[in-house]
């Protein structure tokens, strides 16, 4: 491992007395993309429990659990829901729902088409229907929300008050308004610490590796090995700084993937190793300051950084690196 030594400043989280390793579940939201939103089956929730990885950042499609805003959930498809969390408490498994793409039939919350109203509905209904499910371990606002500090200043507390009027008992996860892009973090904190009556916020931040950092990685290897410390430096020094309970809710490299479907992934079983060097040094951090994080991602169809199996039935190269950084 290249510069150790130099692995960042420790930033000990008192707020954090231990902390989790997990994946985001693909699938749920595959309807909207020409796909089948289906969740991930029995097999993948067991593959990712045998690897150490417990905990799941579950996507679900806003407009399919309730085409009409302001109208009652889709029966089928908070089914599919139910089923998720059945099979996930049945391997003592736990999961946080986020409504992904983070919008509404394209439209942006917070606009005409879209209401506030209409977002915090979604969230009461929802908290209700959860409220005592402790599989669950936590409401993700919304996916990388990009409208700016009015998301800090009125959106995220307004649906935080939301939630609350149902459901004091489970911990609310929240974006800021930097899109979810945490190397971008100082630079969003207006608004921040929001106000939680039951005191059970865990701040979210996602951090990809290429150049933009957005996780496509369509240039190769464009990065260097202490890219991931040097870019969440600011985000856990705020955490540490305000004691938060922080968390990353995505990060991921490339693993060599070329295309999937419902069972598995398609592509060899390597990668360039440079971007393992890169992941290793960042769960390091992640690791000396007792962050909590999901990998993206895993289970039906996937993209360029699946960490499920192949095919052909080998594992991703980086699912060797994450294994080793499994929380305490």
């Amino acid at each position: 491992m290249q510069n150790k030594a130099i692995l960042c400043v420790l930033i000990a989280l008192s707020i954090a007395d231990a902390y989790y390793r997990g994946v985001n579940l693909f699938g749920g939201w595959q309807g909207l993309y020409g796909g089948v939103s289906e969740f991930a089956p029995n097999f993948a929730l067991d593959y990712f429990k045998g690897k150490g990885l417990n905990t799941f950042r579950v996507g679900f499609a806003w407009e399919q659990l309730q085409p009409s805003l302001y109208g009652t959930f889709d029966p089928k498809y908070l089914a599919m829901m139910d089923d998720l969390v059945s099979r996930c408490k049945a391997r003592g498994l736990r999961l946080s729902w986020v409504p992904l793409p983070g919008s509404y039939k394209g439209n942006q919350v917070g606009s005409s088409a879209v209401p506030t109203a209409a977002f915090y509905d979604m969230w009461t209904k929802l908290a209700t229907h959860y409220n005592s499910e402790d599989t669950i371990w936590g409401y993700d606002l919304l996916n990388e929300p990009n409208m700016g500090d009015i998301w800090n200043t009125e959106y995220g507390p307004g649906a935080i008050l939301a939630i609350r009027k149902v459901d004091m008992n489970h911990a609310i996860i929240v974006p800021t308004s930097c899109g979810g892009y945490g190397h971008f973090w100082k630079y969003h904190t207006i608004g921040l610490p929001m106000h939680d009556p039951a005191n059970k916020l865990i701040y979210q931040a996602h951090f990809y590796f290429d150049n933009p950092p957005n996780g496509q990685y369509k240039n190769g290897y464009d990065a260097y090995p202490m890219i991931g410390p040097d870019h969440a430096k600011d985000f856990a020094n705020w955490c540490k700084n305000y004691t938060q309970e922080c968390y990353v809710g995505e990060y991921g490299i490339p693993g060599g993937w070329t295309s999937g479907n419902s069972t598995c992934t398609f592509g060899p079983c390597t990668n360039d190793q440079r971007w393992n060097v890169v992941v290793e040094n960042f769960l390091e951090f992640l690791d000396q300051n007792k962050i909590s994080a999901t990998y993206w991602a895993g289970g039906p169809y996937g993209d360029i950084n699946d960490i499920g199996p192949t095919c052909s039935g080998c594992d991703r190269p980086q699912m060797a690196v994450v294994e080793k950084h499994l929380g305490d």
